[in-house]
C-alpha cells in the first residue's frame, strides 16, 4: 500500500523516544545541531543526494529529485544588533512577514521591535531564555494567523495583539499558551476561538463575538484575569 504525503516537506526528525510539548516548541522554528540526545535521523532537504545531519550519519536512498529552498520558518540570528528591521539578522535574510513562522531563541542580542506600525505573521515562538523587547518609541500591533507561544521574557505588554485564527475551511483550534507566568497583556483583540493554555492578564480583552461567536477555552490549571472585556 502507498500512503503519499500530499505536501511539501522542511525537514524530518527522527527520534528513539516522545518529544515533549516543550521540546518540540523550543525546536519548531529553528535548524536545530544534529548532536542531540536521542535524535536518530536529521533530514533538512537542502539539498540531493539527501543527507543525515544527525550523528547516526545514516547513509539515504531517495527519489527526490529537486529541491525548492524553505521559508518555513524565519529563525532571529541577532548577528549583528537587535535591530528588527535588520535583514541580516533573520534566517531567511529578510524581515519576517505575513506567511512567516517567526522563531525568536536565545541569542546575544535580543530583538527589539520596531516603532509603530503593525507586525503580521502566521506563528511565533518566544523560545526559554529569550527576550524581545520594546519599540523605543511606539508599540506596534502584533497580527497573528495562529499560535502564540511564549516561553520566555516577554517585554511588550503594552503592545496590541491582534489573535485573528487561520480563517477559511480551517477547523482546528489555535493556541495561545507557553510557560511564562504570567503573560501580560495591555490590549488583546480576539477574532477566533484560542485554546488558552498559559496563565493570562489582559487590561482590555476585545472579543469579536459578532462575526465569528468568539470564546476563550482555558485549559485545566491555567486562568484568564480580565480587568475591561468588550463585545463587537
Amino acid at each position: 500500500q502507498n500512503n503519499l504525503l500530499g505536501a511539501n516537506m522542511d525537514e524530518l526528525r527522527y527520534w528513539n523516544h516522545e518529544r515533549t510539548e516543550s521540546q518540540i516548541q523550543e525546536n519548531m522554528y529553528k535548524i536545530i545541531l544534529g548532536n542531540e540526545t536521542g535524535l536518530l535521523l536529521y533530514l533538512r532537504f537542502d539539498e540531493t543526494p539527501l543527507v543525515d545531519y544527525s550523528e547516526t550519519g545514516a547513509s539515504i536512498t531517495s527519489q527526490v529529485s529537486s529541491i525548492i529552498e524553505s521559508n518555513a520558518f524565519n529563525t532571529w540570528l541577532g548577528v549583528d544588533d537587535n535591530n528588527w528591521t535588520n535583514n541580516y539578522n533573520w534566517s531567511l535574510g529578510s524581515v519576517p512577514g505575513q506567511w512567516d513562522n517567526v522563531g525568536l531563541y536565545s541569542s546575544n542580542n535580543n530583538p527589539q521591535l520596531p516603532d509603530g506600525g503593525t507586525l503580521s505573521w502566521q506563528n511565533l515562538v518566544l523560545g526559554t531564555g529569550a527576550e524581545i523587547l520594546p519599540s523605543s518609541g511606539t508599540q506596534p500591533s502584533i497580527n497573528l494567523s495562529n499560535n502564540l507561544i511564549v516561553n520566555g521574557t516577554w517585554s511588550i505588554p503594552t503592545a496590541t495583539v491582534n489573535l485573528n485564527g487561520p480563517g477559511g475551511s480551517f477547523w482546528r483550534q489555535p493556541y495561545l499558551t507557553g510557560s511564562t507566568n504570567p503573560l501580560l497583556i495591555n490590549t488583546l483583540n480576539l477574532n477566533y476561538n484560542y485554546r488558552i493554555g498559559v496563565n493570562l492578564e489582559v487590561i482590555d480583552l476585545t472579543l469579536n463575538t459578532s462575526e465569528n461567536n468568539v470564546s476563550l477555552s482555558v485549559l485545566e490549571g491555567k486562568y484568564v484575569q480580565v480587568e475591561n472585556q468588550f463585545d463587537n
